[in-house]
């Protein structure tokens, strides 16, 4: 139970309820994939997949991270700072 003008949080089975100030609830998510392959879509599934994406971040003038997750913002901030990181302003 989410008791949001108490802001307290009782869960199945615990006796204590766990006291808030904000509260994020994820209920999870699948991804849905392009219709067609594109030669300029990634996906970052595993190391391999990464490693295809990390060498195209290089080439690239213009990225698009898409998605409303907090993993996209993360995604897309850690890009620009490793760019920075890196000195490749060009991006």
């Amino acid at each position: 139970m989410l008791d949001t003008e108490q802001k307290y949080i009782k869960l199945k089975g615990k006796h204590e309820r766990l006291p808030f100030d904000k509260v994020l609830l994820a209920s999870g998510a699948f991804k849905s994939r392009l219709n067609q392959e594109y030669s300029n879509v990634f996906y970052l599934e595993d190391r391999q997949s990464h490693a295809k994406c990390h060498n195209e971040i290089l080439k690239a003038k213009t990225i698009m991270v898409m998605g409303g997750t907090l993993e996209a913002y993360q995604t897309a901030s850690a890009i620009r700072e490793y760019l920075d990181e890196i000195q490749y302003f060009d991006t």
